[in-house]
């Protein structure tokens, strides 16, 4: 099963005595393969020859290639997962669930290539890949900046009333739009400022006088 992945890959990959977590980094490229008929990892290659690592895979078997590049600035891993035409359907299906146990196993992988021949490894194809990664800095490519103080342009967040007849072009749908708006806003405030300005009158309102009244205004 895939619990004995790790180990005996650490082992194997870790050899004489290094005993540190992060040695699996000291290496330009490495090769897994499975032991025999099981599902135990071993190392198959390793190095930093490039040809080689690109020869070391082959059309009967199943094997894991894991690759440090220096393309860019940080380096980058390509995991290369590679399912030969005459590999074991076995050891096929198995691949499928024992990807993610290598990437574990690997710890850090930015790029993932499934192959299954020659054709599929195509080392310009993979370093462009790996360049194209956000973040990256092409270590071929320097950085060249055409920008100088003297083209910087302070920005604030002072308020500017937008200017139809300038910011939208003649013809533009939006602006008749706009237009229409405006004059139905334009009108509104019209009225209001009418009716604001017209006084209102208001009629008293005054007590009927009695016949009594009537005649107390008589007598004086």
């Amino acid at each position: 099963m895939v619990k004995l992945l790790v180990q005996l890959s650490i082992v194997f990959w870790m050899g004489n005595g290094h005993g540190k977590s992060n040695a699996i980094f000291k290496y330009f490229r490495v090769i897994f393969g499975y032991m025999g008929l099981t599902h135990t990892l071993d190392v198959k290659d390793q190095g930093h020859d490039l040809n080689e690592f690109l020869n070391g895979f082959s059309a009967e078997k199943v094997l894991y290639g894991f690759i440090r590049l220096e393309v860019t600035t940080p380096a980058k891993f390509v995991l290369i997962v590679w399912q030969g035409e005459a590999s074991s359907e076995s050891f096929k299906i198995a691949c499928a669930r024992h990807i993610d146990c290598i990437k574990r196993l690997c710890r850090t992988v930015h790029v993932t290539i499934n192959a299954r021949s020659e054709v599929d490894l195509d080392w310009n194809e993979i370093v462009t890949k790996v360049r194209n990664l956000t973040g990256s800095v092409c270590n071929t490519q320097p950085i060249v900046s055409d920008n100088t103080d003297s083209d910087f342009i302070p920005t604030g967040s002072v308020y500017v009333r937008a200017n139809p007849n300038k910011d939208i072009p003649k013809g533009c749908v939006s602006k008749s739009i706009w237009q229409s708006q405006q004059h139905i806003q334009d009108s509104s405030k019209l009225i209001s400022n009418v009716k604001a300005s017209k006084p209102v009158y208001v009629r008293p309102i005054c007590e009927t006088k009695t016949d009594f009244d009537r005649i107390q205004c008589g007598n004086r």
